[in-house]
């Protein structure tokens, strides 16, 4: 009886050591940043970002304009690393869809190791 208990008990500590915590499991939060957002002289919305508080390729990045009717659009991209930093690259869409007026970006970023959502960005979006 002693030695099954002593075999349960050394299996234990080893299966501890093995299994992985609630931070490793966690991604890490970070935090995208605004670079530029706006509507061109071609009526092409543009935004691009960083995020701090990681360096690496392949994240996700999502760029959310929503309108003050509650509307939305959201243009994605592929992050990756730009001069030492993870950059979410530049999206664009035509404003011909959008309807006119004020709006607020949000970019949110999600990979294995890391998620967080920036700051809201206001821009306006002209009448066309």
């Amino acid at each position: 009886m002693v030695k099954k208990l002593a075999v349960a008990l050394a299996a234990a500590v080893v299966l501890a050591g093995c299994a992985p915590t609630a931070d490793d499991a966690a991604p890490r939060d970070v935090t995208p940043v605004v670079i530029t957002a706006g509507v061109d002289s071609d009526e092409y919305l543009r935004a691009s970002a960083y995020v701090e508080g990681i360096v690496e390729d392949g994240g996700r990045c999502r760029f959310t304009f929503w309108a003050d009717n509650g509307a939305a659009t959201r243009l994605t991209s592929e992050a990756s690393v730009i001069d030492g930093r993870t950059e979410c690259g530049d999206v664009e869409e035509h404003i011909q869809p959008l309807l006119a007026g004020r709006y607020e970006l949000t970019v949110s970023y999600a990979s294995a190791a890391a998620a967080g959502d920036s700051a809201p960005f206001p821009l306006e979006i002209p009448a066309h």
